[in-house]
């Protein structure tokens, strides 16, 4: 499965300017990021990220597709049952906005985690993330208190 950003002129969404983002295409977009980061693949993820993207994680900063391919793979190394959902809540120019939230189980200690916040996407005109600014808050939680259920027959673990 191939994760590219969408191209405007196919969804139909058009935009509002040079390198602006319309309604529609910025919702695209917020679903190809989704499903990337749904993935646990970082390969999928580096796919939508322009080479020398920046991305700003609470205290951490990640510089270009290769630390970010290194970030993602350390974080999802020991991840089981992942699962992420993003909402749109707005979107101007080339930038969107997302509420985040995730849950997962350490497959070390057995302990799960929500992770919940908001992230900031800058994209070049190709459609290419080239900026990812997320403050987050991470908290451990039981199996009881998950909100995000998935198949786990569908997800490593």
């Amino acid at each position: 499965m191939t994760f590219s950003p969408p191209d405007q002129r196919q969804n139909g969404a058009g935009s509002s300017g040079e390198g602006a983002l319309g309604e529609g295409e910025a919702s695209l977009l917020n679903e190809a990021i989704s499903t990337a980061w749904n993935s646990r693949d970082p390969s999928n993820v580096i796919r939508i990220i322009e080479p020398n993207a920046v991305w700003r994680d609470n205290n951490h900063i990640f510089l270009g597709r290769n630390e970010i391919w290194s970030a993602l793979r350390a974080q999802w190394e020991h991840t089981l049952h992942f699962q992420a959902k993003q909402e749109l809540t707005s979107h101007e120019h080339n930038r969107i906005t997302a509420r985040f939230e995730s849950e997962w189980q350490n497959s070390l200690h057995g302990q799960w985690y929500r992770r919940s916040g908001y992230i900031e996407f800058a994209f070049d005109d190709s459609r290419l993330i080239t900026k990812i600014e997320s403050q987050t808050n991470q908290q451990p939680i039981t199996a009881d208190e998950r909100c995000l259920r998935l198949d786990m027959t569908t997800n490593r673990g």
